[in-house]
């Protein structure tokens, strides 16, 4: 890979987080994933650490396909929300869990 196309893949995975996390802002999730562990569900840093750069592990978890790797006692709770992220179409899931996935910071 050239250092011109890798640029372009950088740029182009930055623009995609920085939609993911708008998406994770406007669906919501910041009532309970904040970027502190004071939310009623895990901090996005916590998310961050368990999913490291698995962006594809966590959208299948958003698809309702795998069980949490964050807080499973708290998994209940979440079901409204992951009905939501359900119905997200699989670029705006992935986005979301890119962000999500440590692909980029939290503070914004």
């Amino acid at each position: 890979m050239s250092i011109k196309s890798g640029l372009l893949a950088a740029c182009l995975l930055l623009a995609s987080c920085a939609v993911g996390l708008s998406e994770f802002r406007s669906a919501g999730c910041q009532a309970c994933h904040l970027n502190t562990p004071s939310g009623s569900g895990p901090s996005i840093q916590e998310i961050q650490e368990a999913y490291s750069g698995d962006a594809e592990e966590l959208a299948a978890f958003l698809r309702g396909e795998r069980r949490p790797r964050v807080d499973p006692a708290r998994f209940a709770a979440m079901q409204p929300a992951l009905e939501i992220a359900k119905r997200w179409s699989d670029e705006e899931r992935m986005r979301v869990a890119q962000f999500l996935a440590g692909q980029e910071s939290a503070e914004r």
